[in-house]
């Protein structure tokens, strides 16, 4: 578990204005490296690296090394496992300190610092590793610290390389991806504020200029001179040190626009059907055998009024029909499904004749535009419903995005990727900005978007925008802890306030994590002390050992009750409702609605009028049409009381129960559907009502996506260990998941009991149990990457309905 870094505490947004020009893309296929020899020795026992990275191809990959021989050596490094750590080895005596997390993301940056001093009398004191400014702790049986004033190799007059490490037998553990702000300090051990903080205002977690000195063996390594590949232009020292390293095979294009400051797209390898191979930093899709999509880590809305540009070119092959480009649905699961297969709304140029293929079909509105050959550079242009494509400057199907004319336009209102599917030895690199050079194979034409960005072989059509963070929308909640967060606390037995909260919350579910316990669920509609269960259709009871208030940083929890025994341990899921409940007449009937319209959730209560065989509307303040809504009689249990809940990614006119494991269903009563103002139930019989008996109290709790915040989606479950990646638009804080097409548990992931990959801690909202510990699933910058094959998430060709909340959105987001 990752240890809690003080220095993060009410840090501002002083860094705001520091821009990274450029990284450097080091690609292990083209055996990318730098090197440097110390003229003499320096400190050798007190040290600090920073550098970000944003990782390619995954596994053991080396960040630095300083090589005497194999028994003495030092590596700062991800391992097989894709673990940080330090290895250090001292006259054959190794020292190997390990991290916790896999980190396996490669949507969005990373900042890793190891700060060194084995001058520490305190061993724990002497290597400390930091990843985004969160201390790292180590796994059960690595926490091997060197010695006290052991001397490492670094800053001793050996061979240090960059981007590889060595052994007897030469160099060896190539590193693919971009590094960028390579500070490497020379006699001082500092933390991660030095080189990063948070914004205040966005809560991203961004580089600041290092303002101290950097030691006699100490540089600053920028990459940003790229009129050279030398020691003097690529690999120059900007610490006023003149410790230059050598480039060893790169090119003038491997220094790119894709930085810490301004995040791009690039293949998703987590959304990848494995058919093919992925390299150039995430860039190159090489065909395999048979057909495989790729998708990339950015998505477009469908709702996007702004428009996005980027180019793909043939490196090499030319086997008809067997390279297709362009835009695929997030939602799908590629690792079981072809883009020029694929029937949820996907638009591919195939490049035997240029024809469209959409919905596994060729669109019979376009004629071919001929054939595509390699060196062919393919322009594509999406504004939110539209796509166009072209080739070499000039667009198919008589299309102009600039004027908006002629366009292609997908069925589903939902959010595209830019995907690659490639077969046999046809090889496609797309460019998203980042590099007009396509890894150096051609001139480099320096074409920006119209804010300054990007760097594309052709300029962008009027209006439209390169794929980074910086062009993307500001998103409507910046710091998604204002509206939802998760506290975790430990139990009493006698009353003490849990806080920690941005917001008073209005809705407060919590459940007992070290043993069996229903779930407690309260909302300030029903008031303190009024409880109900996921996990049953019991009815509503007064506990007076449970929350007893509402408070402006949390709640508080009284006696032994539910909520706080003694020695137990407890997760409490948060969400502000909007701090005021009004009367709503909107609906047939009149409701007491407590609203976030900012957030999309409101808590609805409602006194049913046993109105049979019709259909009944209830306000629910939210002024959008909610995609979820869960319903709860809070009278007698039984059959009647179960959890309805309407989900917009159910099979039409279909119904799921939380309390159970049943898969959707068909029932006479029903929640219905929604509208921006109401939602509607129907009942069969008002004798037997589940959400509309004469008389009876009912809860609702409605949901509406808001992008960059929550998502309430489907996917669907491939079976595997390599399991589906949902896109989100978020980095994700709680996920619920559950399988609609067969009976199995809805299970629960957060940010707070996993605060780094992998989520293994697993609640159920259906079962008292106490939390399991089972491989889960990652969370990264863009969503989440099912790691189980497991049939509650997972099952092969199920599909699978999920809730989701945000810790930051995409836009402010770092790597997990």
């Amino acid at each position: 578990m990752a240890v809690f870094d003080p220095i993060r505490i009410g840090s501002s947004a002083a860094g705001e204005d520091y821009e990274i020009d450029r990284s450097l893309r080091f690609v292990n296929d083209s055996s990318t490296y730098l090197e440097r020899t110390p003229s003499s020795d320096s400190n050798r026992t007190t040290m600090t690296l920073s550098v970000w990275v944003k990782r390619g191809k995954v596994g053991e990959m080396m960040i630095m090394e300083s090589f005497r021989d194999d028994a003495n050596r030092t590596r700062l490094m991800f391992d097989a496992l894709n673990r940080m750590q330090m290895f250090q080895r001292f006259q054959n005596n190794s020292h190997p300190l390990i991290t916790e997390s896999q980190r396996r993301d490669s949507s969005a940056w990373l900042h890793l610092v190891w700060s060194i001093d084995t001058t520490q009398s305190t061993s724990s004191n002497r290597v400390k590793m930091y990843v985004n400014g969160v201390q790292q702790s180590f796994i059960s049986g690595s926490n091997s610290q060197p010695d006290q004033n052991e001397a490492l190799f670094f800053n001793k007059d050996e061979r240090h390389t960059i981007g590889v490490g060595q052994d007897s037998g030469g160099l060896e553990v190539y590193y693919d991806g971009y590094m960028a702000e390579m500070n490497f300090i020379d006699g001082q051990q500092l933390p991660p504020s030095s080189f990063a903080e948070t914004d205040s205002v966005t809560g991203e977690y961004k580089p600041i200029e290092y303002e101290g000195t950097y030691g006699t063996n100490g540089f600053y390594l920028k990459f940003a001179d790229n009129s050279g590949t030398t020691a003097t232009t690529l690999g120059k020292d900007s610490s006023g040190n003149g410790n230059n390293f050598t480039p060893n095979n790169f090119g003038t294009g491997d220094s790119v626009k894709d930085t810490p400051t301004n995040n791009f797209c690039t293949f998703n390898p987590t959304n990848d059907s494995k058919a093919g191979s992925v390299s150039e930093a995430n860039l190159r899709y090489t065909g395999g055998g048979g057909n495989g999509t790729i998708a990339s880590t950015f998505g477009i809305r469908h709702t996007d009024t702004q428009g996005y540009y980027f180019e793909a070119r043939i490196i090499s092959g030319n086997q008809a029909n067997r390279l297709f480009v362009g835009i695929g649905y997030t939602s799908t699961n590629w690792i079981n499904v072809d883009a020029r297969g694929a029937n949820d709304d996907s638009w591919v140029l195939r490049n035997g004749d240029g024809v469209f293929i959409h919905n596994s079909s060729v669109d019979g509105e376009t004629t071919g535009a001929g054939g595509l050959s390699v060196g062919d550079i393919i322009q594509i242009a999406v504004k939110g419903s539209k796509i166009w494509v072209g080739k070499n400057g000039s667009y198919f199907f008589s299309g102009n995005p600039s004027g908006d004319s002629t366009p292609k336009f997908s069925d589903i209102a939902d959010t595209w990727t830019p995907v690659a599917d490639v077969m046999t030895s046809n090889v496609v690199q797309f460019n998203f900005g980042q590099d007009s050079s396509f890894s150096n194979s051609v001139t480099a034409q320096g074409n920006t978007d119209a804010n300054g960005n990007g760097d594309f072989y052709h300029s962008p059509p009027t209006g439209f925008l390169a794929l980074c963070s910086k062009n993307l929308p500001n998103p409507t909640i910046k710091l998604p802890d204002k509206h939802f967060d998760i506290l975790l606390y430990s139990g009493t037995g006698s009353t003490q306030n849990i806080t920690g909260l941005e917001f008073q919350p209005d809705w407060v579910w919590v459940k007992k994590r070290n043993g069996s316990e229903s779930h407690d669920l309260q909302d300030a509609v029903r008031g303190a002390t009024k409880r109900l269960e996921s996990n049953n259709t019991n009815s509503e009871s007064t506990v007076a050992g449970s929350i007893s208030s509402f408070n402006s940083n949390g709640f508080t929890v009284v006696d032994a009750g539910t909520t706080n025994e003694s020695g137990n341990t407890y997760v409490a899921w948060c969400w502000n409702g909007g701090g005021s409940t009004v009367t709503n007449n909107v609906g047939d009937i009149s409701s007491q609605v407590r609203a976030n319209t900012t957030a999309g959730f409101s808590i609805v209560g409602y006194t049913g009028n046993g109105t049979s065989n019709s259909d009944v509307t209830i306000g629910h303040g939210l002024g959008v049409a909610p995609d979820v809504v869960i319903i709860k009689k809070r009278g007698t249990g039984g059959s009647e009381a179960q959890w309805g809940m309407l989900h917009h990614k159910l099979t039409s006119g279909k119904n799921i129960f939380l309390q159970t494991t049943s898969a959707e269903g068909t029932y006479s009563n029903q929640i219905k559907s929604t509208q921006s103002t109401t939602f509607t139930v129907n009942v069969s019989d008002a004798s037997a009502g589940r959400y509309n008996r004469n008389g009876e109290n009912y809860i609702a709790y409605c949901l509406s996506e808001v992008p960059g915040y929550s998502k309430f989606g489907k996917y669907t479950g491939n079976g595997n260990s390599d399991g589906t990646f949902v896109f989100t638009g978020f980095r994700p804080a709680w996920v619920m998941v559950k399988n609609r097409d067969s009976s199995y548990s809805w299970d629960m992931n957060d940010n707070k009991r996993d605060p780094d990959n992998v989520c293994e801690k697993v609640l159920a909202a259906n079962l008292s149990d106490a939390e399991a510990t089972a491989t889960s699933m990652d969370f990264c910058a863009n969503g989440f990457k099912l790691r189980v094959s497991n049939n509650s998430q997972n099952r092969s060709g199920d599909t699978f309905i999920y809730l989701a909340f945000a810790e930051l959105p995409f836009k402010n987001a770092r790597a997990r």
